[in-house]
């Protein structure tokens, strides 16, 4: 297991159920940026024919999808680099993570996205280095290491303000995403002071997308403040809309309401939603939302008595999410397995995934890395204050 040295609380409570969208929504994001002509589609390869034939060949494998994209991609970043094409070097980056986000290699996307980062610089892109900020901060909150998300997410915070070509969608994303991080750090003030206007944000600038992320989270939030009205409205308003635009976060958004419905006891309603979730992440192949449906419905499992049945789902879950480090997801399924077992009595069997809790969280969670979150805010906070004086 790779050792990290992120940031979190430093107690044990048990952590709020996140569902990140990172693979299907900014594999979205990037297709869409590439039909519309947002990323660089490979002028900068025209002069040189090899080049140029790979460009058009990973722009149409991307746009349909296909696994073949990797060894092209591959080549194509090879040969741009060899040839000191920037403009190239930032598209086959670009190819490279979200093919792997797509394929729950957020070790890998992490690094093209930081190199992708680094040469949207050179180019002078800043809108297009905000992108990839931003995306790599929610990839660092994935793996759990929330101090480099807020790192990362607020140096995209800065740039989306200091340079008037970045969008309003961009702003946004950026905004909510700090949102999220915040609220894996159980932080919900902090949450919602950037959750709420990434919504308006986004709601102005017409992204459907990032409204329906900012929803999603600010349901999560609502539901750990035992605001369960106000949850059920947002969550269900999400919903609504993610229903009429055919949208990815209608996996989590359904998955997250019913963890209201749980929290309120109401067990019928919350199976009908988690097992509708789960659906819906299959079908999709939506790894990270199989996860948190796996989760949901084991907690659910042991609630209901079937502890067989949610030893068999969160295991799936724990195999899932220890393959492709996501720590916060493994975290979650200890925490699900040892309490399950605690609450029938099963000591013997809860035993080992406390352990395992415990060695998880002392990796993630350190007092350490809280005072590097809590540093970071405070300084972000300060230099905020100083440019809207």
């Amino acid at each position: 297991m790779t050792t990290y040295d992120p940031v979190g609380p430093a107690s044990l409570l048990p952590a709020p159920d996140l569902n990140i969208t990172t693979a299907a929504f900014l594999e979205r994001r990037r297709t869409d940026a590439v039909q519309t002509g947002q990323v660089d589609t490979g002028q900068s390869p025209g002069g040189h024919p090899e080049l140029a034939s790979l460009a058009a060949l990973a722009r149409t494998l991307h746009l349909q999808g296909d696994e073949r994209l990797s060894g092209v991609a591959a080549q194509y970043l090879e040969l741009a680099t060899q040839l000191g094409d920037d403009a190239a070097q930032a598209e086959g980056l670009s190819y490279l993570s979200g093919l792997e986000q797509r394929q729950g290699l957020y070790l890998q996307a992490t690094e093209h996205l930081r190199q992708e980062a680094l040469v949207r610089a050179r180019l002078g892109d800043w809108a297009g280095q905000v992108e990839c900020l931003s995306n790599l901060g929610t990839l660092h909150a994935t793996l759990g290491d929330h101090a480099e998300a807020l790192t990362t997410l607020f140096q995209c915070q800065q740039l989306s303000v200091q340079y008037a070509e970045v969008s309003a969608e961009s702003r946004a994303a950026c905004l909510v995403n700090i949102g999220h991080t915040y609220l894996a750090l159980r932080q919900y003030p902090q949450a919602l002071e950037y959750l709420v206007p990434g919504l308006e944000t986004a709601a102005q600038a017409g992204d459907t997308d990032t409204q329906l992320s900012a929803l999603s989270e600010l349901g999560l939030v609502y539901k750990a403040q035992k605001q369960f009205p106000l949850a059920i409205s947002t969550l269900s308003l999400g919903l609504e809309l993610a229903q009429a635009t055919n949208a990815q976060e209608l996996i989590d958004l359904t998955d997250n309401l019913g963890q209201v419905y749980s929290d309120m006891g109401d067990f019928v309603r919350a199976r009908e939603l988690f097992g509708e979730s789960l659906r819906q992440s299959l079908a999709q192949d939506d790894l990270q939302g199989r996860v948190n449906a796996q989760i949901s419905l084991g907690r659910l499992g042991f609630l209901q008595g079937q502890s067989a049945g949610a030893h068999t789902l969160l295991s799936a879950a724990l195999e899932a999410a220890l393959a492709h480090d996501m720590w916060q997801s493994a975290l979650e399924v200890y925490q699900a397995l040892y309490q399950g077992f605690e609450s029938v009595n099963d000591l013997g069997a809860a035993f080992p995934y406390l352990r395992a809790h415990q060695a998880l969280a002392g990796q993630l969670f350190n007092e350490n890395s809280e005072r590097r979150a809590q540093t970071l805010t405070a300084r972000f906070e300060a230099e905020r204050a100083r440019q809207e004086a």
